[in-house]
């Protein structure tokens, strides 16, 4: 495959629309955002592949689902919208047999209903409110192995505590930018301070602001080994990231599967890794 064919495959995997009159997600939402979007279409399917044929139940979480679509100041200009993570999840081929989205703000959550309800896709659950609050009895509606979308663009978004319970879970994987892209935001604003309540409150345990101002490879850096250090060895879990450099921040999947984790690297490698795709 040549670099100009891996460069139209990798364009192929955004899904782009009309603008449809509803909500998008325009905060935070960058041109480097859509080769997120790339990862993510690679990692679904990828995922759903490998679980067809092992089980009957293979569903979808979404913690942070926003309006179902995105736009860059690029895309508003021509009237066109891109497809966020629950869009790139109900596209999915093979596709999910179920799918929860979770979302807190009210526009997004309404604008993502009629977005579903367009696509006629009977089992999906659509939840209105705080994934944090949520995340218990959702946990309750999977009936087998489960990818869960962690996507926070501010550390309060998501608390630790909410992915600890997703990790405790053996059938559920992860997949997200984790940590968040604004973690480094509050550190500058109060570096300071010892402690960041919504900083502290997104970190695994082991984080500490003492060791991150002490570490040698910057703050960024730190918050990325402590966030996949952690859940290699509490979680046992098998963890792949791709950093997205223009972004400054990190995808992260993990799997019980190592072998599921190997097939996923080796896809974001050849796919999306070549020098002048991203």
């Amino acid at each position: 495959m040549s670099l100009d064919d891996i460069r139209e495959e990798a364009n192929n995997l955004l899904i782009l629309k009309d603008e449809d009159g509803l909500r998008c997600l325009t905060e935070g939402v960058q041109d480097y955002t859509l080769m997120r979007y790339k990862i993510y279409k690679v990692i679904f399917s990828t995922w759903t592949s490998w679980w067809m044929n092992r089980t009957r139940w293979f569903g979808y979480l979404d913690l942070t689902a926003g309006p179902g679509f995105s736009q860059t100041k690029k895309l508003i200009k021509v009237k066109k919208q891109v497809g966020a993570s629950p869009i790139i999840a109900t596209e999915t081929n093979p596709p999910f047999t179920q799918f929860i989205f979770i979302e807190k703000n009210p526009d997004y959550c309404d604008a993502l209903r009629k977005r579903i309800l367009k696509m006629n896709k009977p089992n999906c659950m659509i939840c209105l409110g705080d994934a944090n609050d949520l995340v218990d009895s959702v946990l309750l509606e999977i009936q087998g192995r489960c990818l869960v979308c962690v996507d926070p663009f501010r550390p309060s978004d998501i608390m630790w505590r909410t992915i600890s319970k997703l990790l405790k879970e053996k059938f559920c994987d992860i997949v997200g930018v984790l940590p968040a892209p604004l973690v480094q935001r509050p550190v500058g604003r109060f570096s300071n301070r010892e402690y960041i309540e919504s900083l502290c409150k997104h970190m695994p345990p082991s984080f500490s602001l003492k060791e991150a101002k002490n570490f040698g490879k910057g703050f960024l850096k730190y918050c990325r080994f402590v966030y996949t250090n952690f859940i290699e060895k509490e979680f046992k879990r098998h963890v792949f990231t791709h950093y997205l450099k223009n972004a400054k921040y990190q995808v992260l999947f993990a799997t019980t599967e190592e072998g599921l984790k190997e097939k996923i690297k080796a896809q974001i490698e050849s796919l999306l890794c070549w020098k002048g795709v991203e």
